[in-house]
């Protein structure tokens, strides 16, 4: 059963509380649960390398026009506050002082503070990014460009789970393998089902598969340096 949770505290919470048993997510919202004792543990590392861009509104031409104006993030601690503030740091901004960072609490409210003008810039990543390049916005910074390895994407549990449940997170384990590696060699699947879960047309979903087609992981290991990053980085 696929639930769709706006932001990795929030499924966290859930995770830590046995509402849900695996989670997709992004670094760094997991680690900050472990150092303040919680039982989570990551499972695999899909993507090691950011998928994000930097989108503004059209009178926004470059960083420096962020300057006092108000950016959105989903969330503080989220992997898209943390790389709003390295991009804007990269610009010479300093993330306190310079801009006012907004919390929208979730991509798609991103893409709508933007519409509605409630944010001159925020982060994003296929498809949610391409829906607000769809409505007149436009890239400002790939935030690949800064060369930083980050859990991006990968799936957690916890140790209790694995310990009680072992064939299942077994089971669990191989089906993920498998449908990471149809998703990476089987486009015209790959579409498709990115079109069904994402909710957006075709068009934008062969956009997101040809986004992350080079960015995957193989064989979907966490990969140690990504987590370093994200240690000398937020914790």
């Amino acid at each position: 059963e696929l639930t769709y949770i706006a932001s990795g505290p929030t499924l966290l919470q859930s995770m830590l509380s046995g509402e849900i048993q695996f989670g997709e997510l992004a670094a760094p919202a997991s680690m900050n649960a472990y150092v303040e004792g919680g039982d989570v543990v990551w499972l695999t590392g899909t993507v090691n390398r950011p998928v994000l861009l930097v989108v503004a509104r059209p009178e926004i031409r470059s960083m420096q026009d962020l300057r006092g104006r108000a950016v959105g993030v989903t969330r503080i601690g989220t992997t898209t506050h943390i790389f709003m503030k390295l991009a804007l740091r990269s610009a010479g901004l300093d993330p306190e002082h310079d801009v006012q960072v907004l919390q929208t609490g979730g991509t798609p409210e991103t893409v709508a503070a933007l519409q509605s003008g409630g944010i001159y810039a925020g982060v994003g990543g296929p498809p949610s990014h391409l829906r607000a390049l769809e409505a007149g916005m436009h890239v400002l910074a790939d935030l690949a460009d800064l060369g930083i390895a980050w859990p991006f994407g990968g799936s957690i549990t916890t140790r209790r789970f694995i310990a009680e449940q072992p064939e299942t997170v077994r089971n669990y384990l191989k089906a993920y393998v498998e449908g990471v590696h149809l998703l990476r060699t089987d486009r015209e699947r790959a579409v498709q089902v990115i079109a069904q879960y994402t909710n957006v047309a075709p068009a934008i979903a062969e956009q997101t598969w040809e986004l992350f087609r080079d960015r995957y992981t193989w064989p979907p290991y966490p990969d140690s340096e990504a987590m370093k990053t994200v240690v000398e980085e937020d914790l």
